[in-house]
């Protein structure tokens, strides 16, 4: 795990987990706001190690690269043939 990436991920779990998926509480509570403010730099890491490690998959599995920062127009129909294909075997699934 990318070291800069740390505490956003906390922050994003914390807010996955207590105030998104299960409105717990800590979602109302002012400390828990405080506590888990996200800044845009440290988003901005986040998302860069995120295109990092996409990058990394798409270069070791389909070998190619950039792949979030450009894409094809066959990589545009194999993703949505994929998401289909998803949609087909699991169509009850949100």
């Amino acid at each position: 795990m990318h070291k800069a990436a740390d505490p956003i991920i906390e922050k994003i779990e914390n807010w996955r987990n207590k105030a998104v998926a299960h409105l717990t509480p800590a979602s109302i509570d002012e400390q828990f706001h405080e506590k888990n403010k996200m800044h845009l730099n440290e988003i901005k890491n986040y998302l860069e190690l995120c295109c990092e490690i996409l990058n990394t998959y798409s270069y070791d599995i389909l070998n190619r690269i950039d792949d979030t920062v450009s894409e094809s127009l066959a990589q545009k129909k194999e993703i949505k043939s994929l998401f289909d294909s998803l949609r087909a075997k699991y169509p009850h699934s949100h």
